[in-house]
């Protein structure tokens, strides 16, 4: 039963954690949109062709060329922060994600195994890595927290700055996103 249990709350965290990392390229994405004076067809053909790091650093440099580290003011430190959390959020989904799980090997409630590749004195080895299921579960909670972080960073630009686009281009281009994710399946 253990062993089951296990199972679907590992299935159930890497689900959670590709749904809530889309989430958080969407909402990356929109910020972008809103430094630009293009369309929503026009950024997601830009957006396409970009990895992760790259819409990062893009939308750091589109927030530093609207506007300067003193009229940024607090909201400067929020961006740093912003990026250093993206860069986390990127590498720990990539571990977990890209990891190979074999849930069927017996492990203790809560618990779940993966292959690891370990260094040891420049020779790779593979080895059996014991994982807790409440480290996956716990990071989705942190990607959720980080969109939720990048959709305030949002709010604060649109009240402080009139540059950036009103909230009513933001919906219609959400708009824009979802019919084409869902045209997508």
């Amino acid at each position: 039963m253990s062993r089951q249990t296990n199972k679907t709350r590992l299935y159930e965290a890497l689900g959670q954690i590709v749904v809530s990392f889309k989430a958080l390229e969407q909402a990356l994405e929109a910020i972008i949109y809103c430094c630009m004076e293009i369309s929503p067809t026009q950024v997601r053909i830009l957006m396409n062709s970009m990895s992760f790091a790259t819409r990062v650093a893009t939308m750091e440099s589109l927030l530093r060329e609207l506007h300067a580290d003193d009229e940024l003011g607090k909201l400067s430190i929020t961006l740093q922060e912003f990026i250093d959390r993206c860069a986390y959020c990127e590498r720990q989904r990539n571990e977990w994600v890209r990891s190979y799980w074999i849930p069927e090997l017996e492990a203790d409630a809560g618990m779940v195994r993966r292959l690891s590749v370990q260094v040891v004195s420049s020779d790779a080895e593979l080895a059996l890595e014991i994982i807790h299921l409440a480290e996956l579960e716990s990071f989705v909670l942190c990607l959720n927290a980080t969109v939720a972080y990048l959709q305030a960073f949002h709010q604060k630009l649109f009240l402080s700055f009139e540059r950036v686009q009103s909230p009513e281009h933001f919906q219609r281009y959400l708009r824009t996103q979802i019919c084409a994710d869902n045209d997508a399946r």
